[in-house]
């Protein structure tokens, strides 16, 4: 299989800064996708969630020219990135409350390794793991971690015992899979249709989604007029309740729009 990767952070409506931080790279047979969505009352949480992906920048060549199986590549990455993340956001000062420290860079964390028919995922917090087959429905199969407060867990959570969502899947027809920030929830998870509907939000419906198949992610007109509809359709004309949007996606090339 031949896939091409994909990732944007987009500001959300009314921000002063973006929150999310994104990442998709493929590296010899591997492709490792990674988003992450600073805590939004949390002051400098924007810093965290930039430092996570940092640290998958800096860890995930060594391990995805590994031998290692995907989901061995993902929990090893998840790990260190866990461990390298919690160092630094404890050695922050805290003397002063208005400067970064430990419970004001919190972040939510989620990566996807691929290989061939194989997607491994960890996450902690409240991505969104959307998965298609060929012509079959996009599914999100990533539920909301909370704390016992009803908070939504973080990267930090996991000292104190909260333990990240774990995934794998396996499937030759698999076609499309994006990892995103819940700034998009709204956008393309399918609302429940009554108050006794118990499955909300679990059917992907079309707007962003459908843009994909026009777009050709080998070229950087394309990617960029997708960008530019995400932030101007999406987000200014429809809200997203002005949170920011983060996506990391694969795509096979055979789903790709057929070069002339």
């Amino acid at each position: 299989m031949s896939w091409t990767t994909f990732c944007t952070a987009i500001k959300g409506r009314n921000k002063t800064q973006c929150q999310d931080a994104t990442y998709a790279a493929k590296t010899g047979r591997h492709i490792i996708l990674a988003v992450a969505d600073g805590v939004g009352s949390h002051r400098h949480s924007a810093l965290g969630s930039h430092r996570a992906i940092q640290l998958v920048r800096s860890l995930s060549p060594r391990l995805l020219e590994s031998s290692l199986p995907p989901q061995d590549i993902c929990r090893r990455l998840f790990g260190q990135v866990v461990h390298q993340w919690s160092h630094w956001a404890h050695s922050l000062p805290a003397s002063d409350a208005h400067a970064p420290q430990f419970n004001n860079v919190q972040t939510t964390f989620a990566i996807a390794v691929i290989e061939n028919d194989n997607v491994s995922v960890l996450s902690i917090g409240d991505s969104l793991l959307f998965i298609q087959g060929h012509s079959g429905p996009f599914l999100n199969l990533l539920s909301v971690q909370r704390s016992d407060s009803g908070s939504v867990n973080t990267v930090g959570d996991i000292d104190t015992g909260a333990r990240p969502r774990e995934l794998e899947i396996n499937d030759p027809t698999i076609s499309k899979v994006v990892l995103t920030t819940d700034g998009v929830e709204r956008l393309l998870m399918r609302r429940p249709t009554s108050d006794t509907d118990k499955k909300p939000f679990h059917y992907v419906h079309g707007s962003l989604l459908a843009t994909f198949d026009g777009t050709d992610f080998r070229d950087g007109e394309s990617k960029q007029k997708l960008i530019d509809s995400i932030s101007q359709g999406l987000i200014h004309r429809h809200g997203a309740k002005g949170d920011d949007v983060g996506i990391a996606a694969a795509f096979q090339d055979s789903d790709l729009p057929v070069r002339p």
